[in-house]
């Protein structure tokens, strides 16, 4: 049996070798979208006049969700790929969105009201150290 440090990096690696061609495919973006609109509609009630971090933000469809709301939303993801289609699909809407290395966040100590991070602790493997980023920004 894997431990879970093994079953976490198996699946990363597995991951790397789908991702660059999963964004170029727009179905797979919009039924991505759709799966996972419903947990970003219900953070949308903390997000009021809130300076919001959306860690992993994939290709920008949460961002673009939680927008309105917000008063200022940067989004950042590992994924360069995923990056650029969340630019390109939402940049101009006025969110900032960055390419970060994944094990330091580039913001200051409490530099956010609220993190928003979806579907993205499953692919940690030393989580604690995600974890202490999150509680540093806030």
């Amino acid at each position: 049996m894997l431990s879970h440090e093994e079953t976490v990096e198996l699946h990363a690696k597995k991951h790397e070798l789908v991702e660059a061609d999963r964004f170029k495919d727009r179905n797979y973006v919009h039924v991505h979208y759709l799966i996972h609109r419903k947990a970003y509609e219900k953070a949308m009630e903390f997000t009021e006049d809130k300076k919001v971090l959306d860690l992993g933000c994939n290709t920008g469809y949460g961002s673009h969700i939680i927008h309105p709301s917000c008063r200022e939303i940067v989004g950042v993801d590992v994924s360069e790929e995923a990056i650029r289609a969340a630019r390109d699909s939402y940049g101009k809407e006025g969110i900032e969105f960055q390419v970060i290395d994944g094990k330091t966040l580039p913001f200051d100590d409490d530099s956010f009201d609220l993190v928003i991070s979806f579907q993205v602790i499953e692919h940690i493997i030393k989580y604690e150290e995600y974890l202490n980023e999150i509680k540093r920004v806030l």
